[in-house]
């Protein structure tokens, strides 16, 4: 199980990345597309770590969520000409994977706390 929901949400991040970001860019992105995209990771993250442990949350929701978000973002930047495109991925792995743990955190602590849906103990 915490490999299939590892693996479940790099895809998940993956796709978060296609929806809102791989099209529609003319070399900055519009702060709403951002925005939702960066909301819906937010969103996923937490729903998906709600009932877990701290720490199962980051290693198993948050973590795997940043590697898709920022494998999808590198392989389409990597056609930039000045390679500047491998600090973004950089700093993209540490935004996202600190962001998202952070949230993954506060989810679980919440979620178990709250007792809601406590059908979905992982």
């Amino acid at each position: 199980m915490r490999v299939a929901r590892a693996l479940l949400f790099l895809a998940v991040g993956a796709l978060v990345w296609a929806i809102w970001l791989s099209w529609g860019f003319d070399g900055t992105y519009p702060a709403w597309q951002a925005a939702a995209c960066g909301s819906t990771a937010v969103a996923a993250t937490a729903l998906g770590a709600w009932r877990l442990g701290p720490v199962p949350a980051v290693v198993e929701v948050a973590l795997p969520m940043a590697v898709g978000l920022t494998v999808a973002w590198t392989l389409w930047a990597r056609a930039d000409e000045t390679g500047l495109y491998a600090v973004g991925a950089i700093l993209m792995a540490l935004g996202t994977g600190v962001g998202l743990s952070a949230v993954a955190a506060i989810a679980s602590i919440v979620g178990r706390r709250s007792g809601v849906g406590s059908h979905a103990r992982g």
